[in-house]
């Protein structure tokens, strides 16, 4: 991952998770800026993530099944499941 543009910045970590990390970090022989950033990526990704089923849930609640797309729902799985082989 090419960064064009980098800052520095300095953070307080508790002692016990600071061992943590750099003993995943001395495993995977990466460096700090490379851990940090890859957990930034990820509770970015994460964050987005969330947004998105928060707002899926949200239309859900707005404009939720009928009770015809329900029963044609469960039709559907019944005849998928029939179809299953059943040890």
């Amino acid at each position: 991952m090419a960064i064009s543009k980098s800052v520095k910045v300095a953070i307080s970590l508790p002692r016990d998770t600071w061992k943590k990390l750099e003993a995943v970090r001395r495993e995977r022989g990466e460096t700090r800026s490379a851990l940090f950033l890859e957990a930034v990526h990820l509770w970015l990704e994460n964050r987005d993530r969330q947004a998105q089923i928060r707002r899926y849930e949200e239309g859900y609640r707005r404009i939720p099944e009928s009770p015809e797309e329900v029963a044609a729902c469960e039709q559907a799985a019944a005849a998928l499941l029939a179809t299953e082989e059943w040890a």
